[in-house]
């Protein structure tokens, strides 16, 4: 998923764009800036229910790794829906 805004540029990956190697990755890349990465789903029941964790970097220098890493998995996933 990608959103944009006046506020910041956030783009992460959600669990509808697993490949065939298991769990999307966990992590959102806000303004450049800011990454958040763990083991937490992005979901109400993980907010609540489960031992989740995440870790807040602010680092734009390992953003942009993060924001390479995702540009990539976008192309490998949008190619894969493609072939459907």
């Amino acid at each position: 998923m990608r959103c944009t805004s006046s506020a910041c540029r956030c783009t992460r990956l959600t669990h509808g764009e697993r490949g065939a190697w298991g769990d999307a990755p966990q992590f959102a890349v806000i303004d450049n800036e800011i990454l958040l990465n763990g083991s937490f789903n992005w979901t109400r029941h993980a907010v609540l229910g489960n031992q989740e964790n995440v870790v807040v970097y602010r680092d734009p220098m390992l953003c942009r790794k993060f924001v390479a890493e995702f540009e990539r998995l976008w192309l490998k996933f949008a190619a894969s829906r493609n072939r459907v």
